[in-house]
């Protein structure tokens, strides 16, 4: 009878104490799903099962990203303002309120620093790159080209970072450099749009959206810039894409099905299925 009584004050204890309570988890892939009137953060596991509404305020929340603590994400809304929230408990908090409107994060390895697109004050599709802390108090530009500078992102290892650089309505290309700025590097040449770069999970190759063929599709080169590969070919948009942990498989983003909804395939294009169903959803991340 002690030892039964033992346990049960155990359980009780585990179940009241700070600390001692077990942390609820989600699927290890966010994205937006069109929730009623506004784009929600979900997450949900890489099969889509288990998804879990992670927040629930009245606002649109876009492009979602897994901090280093596999805990936090970040996020902006439409008035380009960048927002943490915690996927366990969907407490939301605004963060670099005075840094300007922002375009496009990728956060360092260790969460230390961020990569943040600012749009450039009075001037139409113009930003600059930045190297921001996520409190604001350090920060130092990395670029000053025309036109837009966007989409970071930040290799797993954190010596290199991918961005696209460009003109609207002349060509946006897909450049590397190092973390402050040196050693820019062109990826892609040519007249299309080339967007939304991600690190292969290795460092070794980036998949990105491109119109190069007069559609958005999903292709894949490697850092150096060699061996580019089309790995999506089919009507309406394929774009925003993530690797897999272990590289074996990229998810996307396609409307082929009628509606912008996640997709997955293996990361040498084969065996393509759609994810998710009914409502739109959109701009996976795995952590």
């Amino acid at each position: 009878m002690s030892s039964i009584r033992d346990t049960c004050i155990l359980v009780l204890l585990l179940a009241v104490l700070p600390g001692c309570r077990r942390t609820r988890s989600v699927g290890p892939v966010a994205f937006v799903r069109l929730t009623g009137d506004y784009w929600q953060i979900w997450a949900m596991n890489p099969d889509a099962s288990g998804a879990v509404q992670i927040t629930k305020s009245a606002f649109d929340k876009r492009y979602p990203l897994w901090m280093p603590d596999g805990r936090t994400l970040l996020f902006r809304d439409n008035n380009n303002r960048v927002f943490t929230v915690d996927s366990i408990s969907g407490v939301e908090k605004q963060i670099l309120e005075d840094f300007g409107m922002v375009g496009g994060l990728a956060a360092s390895p260790d969460g230390d620093m961020l990569l943040a697109a600012r749009f450039r004050t009075g001037m139409k599709d113009s930003s600059d790159l930045w190297l921001v802390s996520p409190d604001g108090k350090q920060r130092n530009i990395l670029t000053r080209e025309g036109g837009l500078q966007s989409d970071p992102a930040w290799s797993p290892a954190g010596g290199l970072v991918a961005y696209i650089s460009g003109r609207v309505l002349e060509a946006y290309e897909l450049w590397v450099m190092k973390p402050d700025g040196a050693e820019k590097r062109m990826i892609t040449d040519n007249t299309a749009l080339e967007l939304l770069p991600a690190f292969s999970r290795d460092g070794r190759k980036l998949a990105y959206a491109s119109d190069v063929t007069g559609d958005y599709e999903i292709w894949v080169v490697g850092v150096d810039g060699k061996g580019e590969v089309q790995l999506t070919d089919s009507p309406g948009i394929d774009t925003r894409c993530v690797w897999s942990p272990g590289d074996r498989e990229i998810m996307f983003v396609s409307s082929r099905s009628g509606s912008l909804q996640i997709w997955i395939m293996n990361s040498d294009g084969s065996n393509q299925r759609q994810l998710t169903n009914g409502a739109p959803s959109m701009e996976p991340a795995w952590r």
